[in-house]
């Protein structure tokens, strides 16, 4: 028996769901998140606009499933090994709270919950406000998945600035979930035993990590896993799914409101997800962002009753002056960094956290279903949501520091000879290279060859503070022995939360060591044995890279020439002493054959000598524009200009 189900709203929506980033991009305006686009899109279709899109059982169905999806991506955004990694462990001094990500984020969360409080009394005096408590962890979320994006496109998200807002905007996260699910339990059921209940997902989650730390442990596990991922049944797509369900049942059981328990299993799958999140979350985005959350967002829009607004009195003014308190409420707790970022970058920051949309939208028409806000107020908190995930990063783009983006550098600790040959050859990349040496005799010696030499230790924090350390620049740890470099490694982790490290250790225990640290570390006995082997097999490619190091190289350029938009690699004649390694799209990686074609905005991986690349960047760039991005090489930091 055929289910009676009309598939045009769900047409429709898809075909909003379409159009509305191609058109957007199409008209090249300013940046405007792909959500706040599909919400207005929503309007426009919906029942105060050309009135073409109605509600339906399964489509409110499929709209949920990507409400719970937004939730359990948003989950997948936090990286909980960043936040362990930011507990303190010294004792707090004014220097170490204000460098901390983490208790900047508590503060700035804390100081966002008191101002929301004081703007909720005062608005309370406009309109009818039923919960002041409920109105206020409304109001005090922010947007993770509106700020990312932002700092993305800016190149800020590894920077020292970027990721104190991202890790701010996390924290905001998660405890304004964890109050509005404890507010909202208290509600409907007043303070009663079922509200301990909420412990027993907290317990859930401990127990799931363990089991799930035991299960990467067992072999067969992993050999399965990894045979069956990318196989037809896509076993770790099925496995998050599971997770979710999991977690959404939990939640369901105990009466409390799904939004945590997808939340927590996004958080969960992170934790176990960060070395290769890729792959996984690729999958996971093309599920959520490519068909269900669309659907969430777009029935937002069109479900909005516009004539409600009228009903409260002095609408406009009670407008206005929620849209100035979504801006004071951030604005002014992010002030306290101002000591190490400077006035202008602190207020950009408390502005791009003004962000509002997905969370405040979920809480907001829960609130209504509650009967804690009235429709009038849920709608007023869509817009206004809407308004502010535009123009806040309008905003931050325009008070933000160019400044703030961090040098191509690379931070060598040691004055080894291992250390000048690698200094040497970075420059031949065009890297700024500085060696950290403890020994003054040969820091004037490295001096005397050229190389810029800092007299220092390695293990001084104040030093890297000097020389404006970022998390873009990689610092490889060369000293004389294992101890030095895992007592160096261990102080740019925990002190600076740096991330881009690199050393070697001559004991494989120690490898370990750094491997639990997750610091890339070379095992001298392990690299010896393979560049015999290369030898061995492989003799003439091995003295091309190593032997003749200044007459080849790998370059990545991007493939700008329009004439070879869609063309076939057999179609390209390159030069006799170079070749195509790999086209890199989005995130994916190509290994070319003959019928591959390349597309625009492709980055050609090549390898060959100074003719061959000049031959390349002909090609793939076009001869008329070599010379305009050699002047304007800073847009371009990656590629080596003759």
């Amino acid at each position: 028996m055929e289910l009676e189900v009309e598939f045009l709203p769900l047409f429709l929506v898809m075909v909003v769901a379409v159009l509305s980033p191609l058109i957007t991009s199409q008209l090249k305006v300013i940046k405007i998140p792909a959500v706040a686009v599909e919400i207005i899109a929503g309007i426009v279709v919906g029942q105060y606009g050309m009135n073409l899109l109605h509600e339906t059982p399964y489509l409110n169905f499929l709209g949920l499933i990507g409400f719970i999806f937004l939730m359990f991506l948003s989950g997948l955004e936090v990286d909980v090994h960043k936040i362990i990694a930011s507990l303190p462990r010294r004792k707090l001094t004014v220097a170490r709270t204000t460098g901390n990500p983490l208790l900047m984020g508590i503060i700035i969360y804390l100081g966002t919950l008191v101002l929301a409080l004081l703007g909720a009394w005062f608005i309370s005096h406009i309109i009818s406000v039923r919960n002041i408590w409920f109105f206020a962890v409304i109001i005090s979320t922010t947007s993770l998945g509106v700020i990312i994006p932002v700092l993305k496109d800016r190149g800020e998200i590894s920077t020292k600035f970027g990721q104190m807002l991202v890790l701010a905007a996390a924290v905001a996260d998660i405890l304004g979930i964890l109050l509005f699910t404890l507010t909202t339990s208290l509600l409907k059921q007043g303070f009663q035993f079922e509200i301990v209940l909420l412990l027993f997902l907290f317990l859930a989650f401990y127990l799931s990590y363990r089991i799930g730390r035991r299960l990467v442990r067992v072999k067969l596990f992993k050999r399965t896993l990894f045979e069956l991922s990318h196989s037809a049944s896509q076993l770790k797509v099925r496995g998050a799914i599971l997770l979710l369900s999991i977690f959404l049942i939990i939640t369901q059981l105990m009466e409390i409101e799904v939004i945590l328990g997808a939340f927590m299993a996004g958080v969960l799958l992170s934790i176990f997800t960060s070395k290769e999140r890729s792959s996984l979350i690729m999958k996971l985005d093309a599920i959520g962002y490519g068909f269900f959350i669309p659907i969430f967002f777009i029935q937002v829009g069109a479900n909005i009753d516009l004539s409600v607004v009228q009903d409260i009195g002095g609408s406009y003014l009670f407008l206005a002056t929620l849209l100035l308190t979504f801006f004071i409420i951030k604005v002014v707790p992010s002030l306290v960094w101002v000591r190490q970022f400077g006035f202008k970058q602190a207020l950009a920051g408390g502005f791009l956290l003004s962000s509002q949309l997905s969370l405040i939208i979920a809480a907001a028409q829960i609130g209504m279903q509650m009967g804690v806000i009235s429709s009038a107020t849920n709608t007023s908190f869509v817009i206004l949501a809407v308004v502010t995930c535009i123009f806040s990063p309008i905003i931050y783009n325009q008070l933000s520091e160019k400044s703030m983006i961090p040098k191509d550098k690379t931070i060598i600790v040691g004055g080894s000879f291992a250390s000048e040959l690698l200094a040497r050859n970075l420059k031949m990349h065009d890297k700024e290279v500085i060696i950290i040496e403890t020994d003054l005799r040969k820091v004037e010696l490295l001096r005397d060859e050229g190389l810029q030499v800092i007299h220092g230790n390695g293990a001084d924090v104040k030093l890297y503070e000097y020389m404006e350390l970022q998390p873009e620049n990689y610092v490889i740890i060369l000293t004389d022995s294992d101890e030095k470099n895992l007592a160096v490694a261990q102080i740019l982790k925990n002190d600076l939360q740096h991330e881009n490290i690199i050393s070697y250790a001559a004991d494989y225990k120690n490898v370990e060591i750094f491997k639990v640290l997750e610091i890339e570390a070379l095992y001298l006995s392990q690299t010896l044995a393979t560049s015999l082997e290369n030898l061995i097999f492989r003799p003439a490619t091995y003295h091309t890279l190593f032997e003749s190091f200044e007459s080849y190289s790998v370059e990545e350029i991007p493939v700008l020439n329009k004439k070879l938009d869609t063309m076939m690699v057999r179609e390209i004649s390159f030069h006799k002493d170079g070749f195509l390694m790999l086209i890199k799209r989005n995130k994916e990686m190509i290994v070319p054959h003959g019928d591959d074609f390349l597309m625009l905005g492709d980055v050609a991986i090549v390898f060959g000598n100074d003719t061959a690349l000049s031959d390349f960047r002909n090609k793939f760039i076009g001869t008329s524009q070599v010379r305009l991005l050699t002047e304007n090489q800073k847009n371009y930091p990656h590629l080596k200009f003759s």
